[in-house]
């Protein structure tokens, strides 16, 4: 459909001005140096927490939606895996050592499911495209504090502490658990229970709105800090780019299409998969002695190709 893709590049426009206020902001020094990491803590631990708690607990109880839950779940684990393995594939070809051999790995897997996932499919699609992005989230995020950060620190085998337990994870917990009491409660119980329900949502919902903005600045922020003649040279970024935005999120496609699987939910399935390199990448790197400076050259890449890969995949789910 045009009009989707048409309504895409205008979100898309939108949240990169965004980008551009906080690149720009940064490379004038018009911010404090703590700016970043206060943007970014607050994004990690209130607003995005509490948009996916508003956005998950607030859906009418629907059984396909469970189904579709664990359908999205389950097609994480396996992308995910296929993206490893094509990770330490291409960490090899371009002959990667050490620290940055298994950076690349963990940039190759994990994609920005949040920070750019979570406003961008909110702008298309509202809530019901953050619901489903958070459900993907529930693997994706699983694997990468617990797997993910195992491969970061396989080169100097420092012991990490199992990090699945975190905001927006109890957010994503208590927000099902609502959802599912919602099909269970008799009538008239479940009208009390909106009502009170509702006015918790009012005062929450708009404050865990501005993570759209916030996520963006935030990025801006990060690329901001990037040597752009460094990051061309990063050859090993573009063969994740075509690897992971590209050929597998193209090959979910066509072989979903064979499945029992409705059409958003495949949507929102091959656009997870084909999300830049997380933004974490670059936090975790820094924070456990892997290589940040090339996952953050990385991210930049990726990013940048995401304004072409991701209208592109839309299209090409609605026109192939």
């Amino acid at each position: 459909m045009n009009d989707e893709v048409l309504i895409l590049l205008k979100n898309l426009l939108f949240l990169f001005t965004v980008i551009f206020i906080g690149f720009l902001g940064t490379k004038l020094n018009l911010f404090s140096t703590t700016v970043k990491d206060s943007v970014s803590e607050l994004i990690v631990k209130v607003t995005a927490p509490i948009l996916l708690f508003t956005t998950i607990s607030s859906k009418p109880f629907s059984a396909q939606v469970v189904k579709n839950v664990f359908i999205l779940i389950l097609s994480a684990f396996v992308g995910i895996m296929i993206l490893l393995l094509l990770g330490y594939i291409t960490g090899s070809l371009f002959k990667l050592k050490g620290k940055t051999f298994y950076t690349h790995i963990f940039c190759s897997a994990f994609g920005n499911t949040g920070f750019l996932s979570f406003p961008l499919l909110y702008s298309i699609f509202g809530e019901k495209g953050v619901f489903f992005a958070a459900s993907y989230n529930i693997m994706h995020d699983f694997l990468a504090w617990s797997l993910g950060l195992s491969i970061i620190t396989r080169h100097n085998r420092e012991k990490t502490k199992f990090g699945f337990v975190n905001a927006n994870s109890i957010a994503v917990f208590v927000a099902f658990i609502i959802y599912l009491i919602k099909g269970i409660l008799p009538h008239d119980i479940k009208t009390s229970y909106d009502k009170v329900f509702l006015t918790i949502y009012d005062a929450l919902n708009p404050f865990g709105k501005t993570t759209i903005y916030l996520s963006m600045f935030f990025i801006g922020c990060l690329l901001a800090e990037v040597s752009f003649k460094e990051t061309l040279k990063t050859s090993s970024a573009y063969a994740i780019t075509l690897f992971k935005m590209v050929l597998l999120p193209l090959g979910i496609m066509y072989l979903t299409k064979y499945l029992s699987i409705d059409n958003f939910t495949r949507l929102i399935i091959v656009l997870q998969t084909g999300m830049p390199t997380a933004i974490i990448s670059s936090v975790l790197s820094y924070r456990y002695d892997g290589d940040s400076h090339y996952a953050t050259r990385t991210i930049f890449v990726t990013t940048l190709f995401s304004l072409i890969t991701i209208p592109l995949l839309v299209f090409l789910y609605y026109h192939v």
